[in-house]
């Protein structure tokens, strides 16, 4: 294992930061965001390049409009998204920071944010309520939609109709008449197409951020508007179901099953096995109620914000929102989880960044993060099993069970922590990419790929070891091949049989079938200058290497600056080098660590161990009782292990 940055200090930050830059926080010590422009009556969010900018452009010029200073009444409203009200419901609707519930007298109750009066219902008897972005909409039980709040771009303005259900997007709404018939009003430019409904017959439909789909009567999804992350490509087969997100759609068969479709770099569309009576798409993420009336989600929300922690019981309904998810129990009431901290995130942020130096600030938010995993105290680990091997990498850790399946847990960023359902020999997780060997002896990679770190060759391979940027494998007929990253010269692996393979961050390091060691690529450290003599085995960290001679003593070269390569005496069966620190199993079982400790990652429980790797700032090792224990940095939970 190994990490893509030379600079500790960087890692960390990128590391801590990771959630709130993806929430689209504005962190000063990160970078600046570009702020909407008024030009006349109109912004010039189109004209920035990209459309994440152009949407998070128009998400801060829309919540600025008409909100004026803040009450105190304001922000208590604001924060309390989560706050559900007492009573009785048989629906309810989240949407991006506040909600609303239809009561069984038709009264609809809204409770969150309040800035466009998007949480002040009218009176009337309703019979659904769909909560967008800054507006509601609802279809009032003699079949009329009435909308309130944000109306900047007609979005609360309805058409003068009968409907059957109403479904709000992100400034725009849509349909469904009586006459099957879709009709969409508010935002959604032409090219775009959002808001340019299908024609055909239509049982419901579901408003997305830039797209739209809809069931058919003969049970087809259709879907228009955006389709950069093929969340409009909807697959062919038979729904009762759709819900549309922000970059993904998910959907019920009609078998009962869940499919989604889209964005799945958090995992939002890995919908898991099983049979669901519905489905619901947030910020991305995912919830359904099984047919056991338990609710499941599944996608982004790294476990300190708890959105994703699904409440016990049963239930009859889920909508997941923005920052937050509320069910409705079996028996009526309403019961809301996730993000109500997402404030507190910002304001800590601000008390961080303004300390004077970087590392003032570093360490100020690993230690709110730090306390806040305290708080949880493993709440978030995932199923127990037993594992045959381990592997820590850049923020995630993926562990190979004996049944030959793969489970990851920790950050899933690009869907580094996402394994495909098949059978695996080994696994090695890398910095932001994941690679296995499965048991017909092909590889398969997973996670990001900007360099082509996971694109994997075809061809039998005996091992394989993902480094930052780059791969490496042994095939069958003991080469060794590498793909990915090259600048350094970590990909270009020499001639020759080898018995093993270990990726670095810019080397790497083999042991020939000779036992001696030979290590190519960045050699600024001396990281590539192998000692002579014979090897075991060998693993390449980020600056420096270790290995494990003939006679069981373990050697390393390269940086030391921390300590990492001051291998202590013993006899050692494996070692692993991690970013900045080094563990090691002893013969009689027991686990050794030196390098970097800020973190807890080189201080080890007791106990018997077969095997061990370290990785960034987290180190877990498989125990002889076949279980897995991890130890180190766990502001996300990547040492949570099964």
């Amino acid at each position: 294992m190994s990490r893509t940055v030379k600079s500790k200090s960087v890692g960390i930050l990128a590391l801590l930061l990771s959630t709130a830059l993806a929430l689209g926080l504005l962190v000063s010590c990160v970078g600046v965001t570009q702020e909407p422009t008024q030009i006349g009556n109109s912004v010039d969010c189109d004209t920035l390049a990209t459309q994440q900018e152009q949407e998070d452009c128009w998400r801060r010029w829309h919540q600025s409009q008409g909100e004026g200073q803040p009450t105190e009444q304001d922000n208590e409203t604001e924060h309390g998204w989560s706050s559900a009200p007492a009573g009785s419901f048989v629906s309810v609707s989240v949407g991006w920071m506040h909600a609303c519930g239809v009561q069984p007298d038709g009264l609809v109750v809204c409770w969150g944010d309040d800035g466009h009066g998007e949480a002040s219902p009218p009176a009337g008897s309703f019979a659904s309520v769909s909560a967008g972005d800054g507006h509601t909409c609802g279809v009032r039980t003699d079949g009329s939609v009435a909308c309130w709040g944000d109306d900047g771009h007609g979005q609360s303005s309805p058409p003068t109709d009968t409907f059957t259900s109403v479904s709000t997007g992100f400034e725009y709404t849509c349909g469904v008449r009586t006459d099957g018939s879709i009709v969409c009003w508010g935002w959604g430019y032409g090219e775009h197409g959002w808001s340019s409904a299908p024609a055909g017959s239509f049982v419901s439909v579901s408003a997305g951020d830039w797209h739209t789909c809809g069931v058919r009567t003969d049970g087809s999804v259709a879907c228009w508007g955006d389709d950069e992350f093929g969340q409009s490509s909807a697959p062919a087969g038979s729904f009762v179901s759709v819900s549309a997100g922000d970059g993904h759609t998910c959907g019920v068969r009609t078998d009962s099953s869940v499919v989604c479709w889209g964005d799945d770099e958090f995992g939002q569309s890995s919908a898991p096995a099983g049979s669901f009576a519905s489905v619901s798409t947030g910020f991305e993420y995912t919830c359904g109620v099984r047919t056991d009336d338990s609710i499941v989600c599944w996608g982004w929300g790294y476990s300190e914000h708890g959105w994703f922690s699904a409440p016990a019981g049963s239930f009859a309904s889920v909508s997941a929102g923005g920052w937050h998810t509320c069910g409705v129990r079996t028996d009526g009431s309403i019961f809301c989880w996730g993000d109500e901290g997402i404030t507190e995130i910002i304001e800590v942020e601000d008390d961080c960044d303004a300390l004077e130096t970087q590392q003032e600030q570093e360490d100020c938010l690993k230690e709110w993060y730090q306390n806040l995993e305290d708080a949880h105290d493993g709440e978030f680990s995932v199923p127990t099993g037993s594992f045959i091997s381990a592997s820590a990498g850049g923020g995630h850790t993926c562990g190979l069970r004996k049944d030959s399946s793969v489970v990851c847990w920790g950050i899933d960023e690009a869907g580094k922590a996402s394994p495909p359902a098949d059978s695996f020999a080994s696994i090695s997780a890398g910095d932001e990419h994941t690679c296995g060997v499965r048991t017909d002896r092909s590889v398969i990679c997973w996670g990001a790929n900007e360099a082509g770190q996971s694109s994997a060759p075809v061809g039998s391979f005996a091992s394989i070891s993902a480094g930052a940027l780059h791969t490496c494998g042994v095939r069958m007929d003991s080469s060794v091949v590498c793909w990915g990253y090259d600048e350094y010269g970590e990909s270009s692996a020499p001639a020759g049989g080898f018995a093993s393979v270990n990726a670095g961050t810019h080397h790497t390091c083999g042991v020939r079938t000779d036992s001696s060691v030979a290590c190519w690529g960045w050699g600024g450290y001396a990281e590539s200058s192998t000692p002579v003599g014979s090897f075991k085995s060998v693993s390449a960290g980020d600056g420096h290497t270790c290995g494990v001679r003939t006679d069981s003593s373990v050697v390393c070269w390269g940086i030391d600056e921390l300590g990492e390569s001051s291998t202590p005496d013993g006899s050692f069966a494996s070692v692993s080098a991690g970013a900045y620190h080094t563990c090691g199993v002893r013969t009689d079982s027991s686990v050794v660590c030196w390098g970097d400790n800020e973190d807890g990652q080189s201080s080890p429980p007791d106990g018997s161990f077969a095997s061990v790797s370290a990785g960034g700032y987290h180190t877990c090792g498989v125990r002889t009782d076949d279980s897995v224990v991890c130890w180190g940095l766990a502001d996300y939970w990547i040492s949570s292990s099964p």
